[in-house]
């Protein structure tokens, strides 16, 4: 299996290598990975493949954990790039708001309500 981000460096590599690789490859290389721009937020799990495992369902906990990650790293890097995904969650999560209160477990990819009813339980 190989890396979204190859070529790694070796595995004898210092930290310090691996530290510029991760933030300078694999994170961007990942991010492109879960973000698919003919939908909404960024997928939830990809396999060990790279591949999403549901194309067709964003979660609410998992776009608020990614916004969560994405500010985080926008605010410790100042990158452009982890300052755009941040934005993306953050913009996406309204989708998720229930007239009633509380949020949508989870949304389509276009932010529609989806097929499956748990989906559209309130989660206060």
């Amino acid at each position: 299996m190989t890396s979204i981000a190859d070529p790694q460096p070796n595995k004898n590599a210092s930290v310090d290598v691996w530290v510029t690789w991760f933030w300078s490859a694999f994170l961007p290389a990942w991010l492109k990975q879960v973000r698919d721009n003919e939908s909404i937020g960024y997928l939830d799990l990809l396999d060990e493949n790279a591949q999403p495992t549901q194309n067709n369902r964003r979660t609410v906990l998992a776009q608020a954990r990614l916004l969560f990650t994405f500010s985080h790293l926008a605010l410790l890097s100042k990158t452009p790039l982890f300052v755009e995904a941040a934005s993306v969650t953050r913009e996406v999560l309204p989708l998720f708001q229930k007239a009633s209160g509380g949020s949508a477990r989870a949304r389509d990819r276009k932010g529609q309500v989806t097929a499956e009813a748990d989906d559209t339980l309130a989660l206060l």
